[in-house]
């Protein structure tokens, strides 16, 4: 006890000097008695470590530490200028837990915002990498997601405005799980790629179909049906080889349709040699500078056979 005195005198005496060290060393103060800013701290005067060797009781005011130790509770709003290291647990009240904004004007104040019948452990995993959440009003997680969205589930949803959509499947509906009946496709969420899936009960209106051109190259003509099954042909030479690719599988129909433009000849056209005509009579073709005569194909077969049709001549 008459340490302690000697040394509360010494503060005293001292409280004159400026950013004056105090050190008290290794005084044991009586476990939960307070020490009060005052009586060890006047005019900024910093404590040694030596001199908090104690656990228990409230420190108020400025304390000033380059190390050491400190355990028990701290009334009211501690602040520090370094970087103290703290381990085991801390304890905070609903609203201590405070981060100063970027100039140092405000706080962010972390509160759990309910009772908790337990301990909880909420878990931040940024994997390696800075993150940034930006968070708009006052949203959680039940006004985002009031069903499971993970990729197991099947989630609805009353309303997506997306860019595009993509993934696997057999059907596509409508949001609410029946058949799409009505409503409008915009042109940003375009083209559409079934994959060779079967639409049905469709009515259309205002449809059109792709065409683009084709080029015959020494004396070869190669049409893709992925690409088109409408194609303008100059026809400026002789062809010798007629290939169709990408034709449906056996079993479903398609037709590809040729607009062929002369070039004031006559040409010749090697089909494809399993083509049949009407009357078994295959097209002369027209050799009139500039005129289109467009020819039809179709098959229910893959392309194994071929139906040809002439749409027209001379136009």
């Amino acid at each position: 006890m008459k340490k302690l005195l000697f040394a509360l005198l010494a503060l005293v005496a001292l409280a004159g000097t400026a950013s004056a060290q105090i050190t008290i060393p290794y005084a044991n103060f009586v476990a939960g008695a307070d020490i009060l800013s005052a009586e060890v701290d006047a005019n900024n005067a910093a404590l040694a470590d030596e001199s908090l060797n104690r656990t228990g009781g409230i420190v108020t005011g400025a304390i000033a530490s380059s190390g050491g130790s400190l355990t028990g509770s701290w009334a009211g709003s501690p602040s520090w200028t370094a970087n103290p290291a703290f381990t085991g647990t801390g304890l905070f009240d609903a609203d201590a837990l405070r981060v100063a904004d970027t100039n140092a004007s405000h706080f962010l104040i972390f509160t759990p915002g309910s009772d908790l019948t337990a301990n909880r452990v909420l878990t931040l995993t940024t994997g390696d990498a800075a993150r940034t959440i930006t968070l708009s009003g006052d949203p959680t997680l039940a006004d985002w997601f009031d069903q499971s969205v993970k990729a197991a589930a099947s989630p609805t949803f009353v309303n997506i405005t997306s860019t595009s959509i993509s993934g696997s499947g057999t059907a596509l509906t409508a949001l609410n799980g029946s058949n799409i009946a009505s409503g409008t496709v915009a042109d940003a969420r375009l083209p559409v790629t079934m994959d060779d899936k079967v639409m049905t009960d469709v009515e259309l209106t205002n449809y059109r179909e792709t065409k683009t051109t084709a080029s015959i190259s020494a004396g070869a003509l190669a049409l893709n049906l992925a690409t088109a099954n409408h194609f303008a042909v100059a026809l400026n030479a002789n062809i010798t080889s007629f290939t169709v690719t990408n034709v449906p599988t056996s079993g479903k129909a398609a037709a590809v349709t040729i607009a062929f433009t002369a070039d004031g000849t006559i040409r010749t056209i090697t089909w494809p040699v399993t083509t049949k005509w009407a009357n078994a009579t295959t097209p002369t073709m027209t050799g009139t500078n500039n005129k289109i005569d467009i020819i039809t194909l179709y098959t229910t077969d893959g392309g194994t056979t071929w139906y040809g049709f002439v749409a027209g001549q001379n136009f």
